[in-house]
């Protein structure tokens, strides 16, 4: 006795499972991800003239190499919020960035004048004077 072999039939991939597994993964990463909290940092924009800053403004200059100078002298943040402290905060800090200097750097130098209290103002260099 022979049987007629069976037509084979295409077995169909159910789509219907993998959208419910797709807004698994999508609720599981909207909850457990973190929101940052954004700050922001309060900062004036200034050109420095080609003899230097204005002598109101207590003048930060941010080195290619991270180091500080606080007019003419070398720095640190310490001495930096010193002399702010020192001048009581009457005059506003302008942070001059060098050239190749990061953005980074300049938000960590921020960041870090932040608790001084001080206005800080973020200057640049004129092209004359470089």
């Amino acid at each position: 006795m022979r049987l007629a072999p069976r037509p084979l039939r295409r077995s169909r991939v159910p789509l219907t499972s993998l959208v419910d597994v797709v807004l698994c993964l999508l609720f599981f990463f909207m909850l457990t991800s973190q929101y940052l909290d954004w700050r922001v940092l309060p900062v004036d924009l200034a050109e420095v003239a080609p003899d230097g800053a204005a002598p109101s403004a207590l003048t930060v200059l941010l080195l290619a190499d991270g180091g500080l100078r606080l007019g003419e002298q070398p720095a640190s943040v310490t001495d930096v919020i010193a002399a702010i402290r020192a001048d009581a905060g009457t005059r506003p800090v302008m942070l001059v960035p060098a050239r190749g200097v990061s953005v980074q750097a300049t938000v960590d130098v921020l960041d870090a004048l932040a608790p001084s209290g001080a206005r800080v103002v973020l200057g640049r260099l004129d092209e004359a004077a470089s």
